[in-house]
């Protein structure tokens, strides 16, 4: 099908028109925890990290602005704007009381749009003590896929469950109540928590996220770091046996001792449907 706006244009070079998938690496990381591993010389991190050829880096405006030149030299390869601001990354202990997180929009559509970004993202947080709190949050995400609507670029939120009316039972109810609630507010794409179940697919409870997004291309973020690379690789073979639209994983290539070979395994498998023993062989 042919695109039809310059929004699908942009959106076709982050999620593969062909097979509707993408491979994105995270590396904003330091504007929630500052200079951690594989942010501190990002500069350094990012002319590795392109050699494995993701379709997308998500970065922070600042450090887009700065390395924007490795996009020029990698046309290939697009970039997406964090948007947004929060401390929920530092405040330890899962899950964290919704009262102690804080947001803040950082970037307008307008700012990354004229910067070169393919799309912007930001966060939506559910699980407020009060529904005000989660109604004002509700209505930044309004906002701002209006922004993205006048001006064609495409709107990625990355929905988080926590506070109280979070449990071990009902997260994935959450994600994809979030998920639902974002693609009718206007989100084009999903960035979401995904937890390995173990299940075969038709059993796997993530499945329910799946249907919220109604078409809407999900892709499952990656965490923490890993304990190994078939850790990864696991947790990936099984999103993707119920149609999740591919990756955003950050700290596992960032941090990676060889960030282009995982990498190019994930590629393999989100953009060939490689198996893991093939990857691996």
């Amino acid at each position: 099908m042919p695109f039809t706006t310059s929004k699908e244009v942009r959106l076709s070079k982050i999620i593969d028109p062909v097979d509707g998938k993408a491979v994105v690496v995270a590396a904003d990381h330091g504007m929630m925890l500052g200079p951690v591993k594989g942010v501190l010389n990002l500069e350094a991190t990012l002319k590795n990290v392109v050699k494995g050829s993701p379709d997308a880096i998500l970065l922070s405006f600042g450090q887009a602005s700065r390395l924007n030149y490795i996009f020029q030299m990698e046309n290939k390869i697009s970039f997406i704007v964090r948007a947004d601001w929060t401390n929920y990354g530092r405040l330890g202990a899962r899950p964290v009381p919704a009262s102690q997180v804080k947001h803040k929009m950082m970037v307008r559509p307008r700012s990354a749009l004229v910067l070169g970004a393919s799309a912007i993202l930001t966060y939506f947080f559910i699980g407020y003590e009060n529904d005000e709190e989660e109604a004002e949050h509700f209505e930044k995400i309004a906002k701002i896929a209006r922004e993205c609507d006048k001006l064609n670029l495409p709107l990625i939120v990355e929905p988080i469950p926590t506070g109280p009316k979070l449990t071990s039972t009902n997260i994935i109810d959450l994600i994809a109540i979030s998920v639902r609630m974002v693609i009718e507010a206007g989100a084009d794409a999903i960035k979401a928590p995904y937890f390995l179940s173990g299940l075969p697919p038709n059993e796997n409870p993530y499945r329910k996220v799946v249907k919220a997004a109604s078409g809407v291309p999900v892709l499952i973020l990656g965490g923490a770091k890993m304990a190994n690379e078939r850790k990864i690789l696991e947790l990936l073979d099984e999103a993707l046996k119920i149609d999740i639209s591919g990756v955003v994983f950050g700290r596992n290539i960032i941090q990676s001792a060889d960030p282009v070979h995982i990498l190019r395994i994930i590629r393999r498998m989100v953009h060939e449907g490689a198996s893991i023993d093939e990857v691996l062989s």
